[in-house]
């Protein structure tokens, strides 16, 4: 009995963990403007960081573009940019180009 209790409590929080995702709210729940500003064309059609996660080239907020390497790049939530922030550039470069589609810029990235 005293082993399921360990193996419940270790795997409940691992689950929830995994289905909240990057654990942030989509956008436009937060309060902040879903609005595009012309600065915020991005290059990428997924989040670099959440693969397979769409990111709307014409509806990113600004405050969720950076650029890097010359090139605006979006993200589907704040979680997404600061694990983004945290990374080597080398990192940030290959989950670029593995993000790029046919957003205006990108130039396709590897399937």
């Amino acid at each position: 009995m005293r082993t399921c209790l360990h193996v419940a409590l270790v795997l409940v929080p691992a689950l929830a963990l995994l289905a909240a995702g990057c654990g942030e709210k989509p956008v436009g729940d937060r309060g902040e403007s879903t609005e595009p500003t012309p600065a915020a064309r991005i290059v990428n059609t997924t989040c670099p960081v959440m693969d397979g996660n769409p990111v709307d080239a014409d509806n990113v907020p600004a405050s969720l573009v950076v650029e890097f390497e010359g090139r605006k790049v979006g993200f589907c939530c704040g979680g997404c940019l600061s694990k983004w922030n945290s990374w080597t550039d080398e990192k940030k470069r290959e989950r670029l180009n593995a993000s790029l589609g046919n957003a205006p810029g990108g130039t396709g990235g590897s399937p």
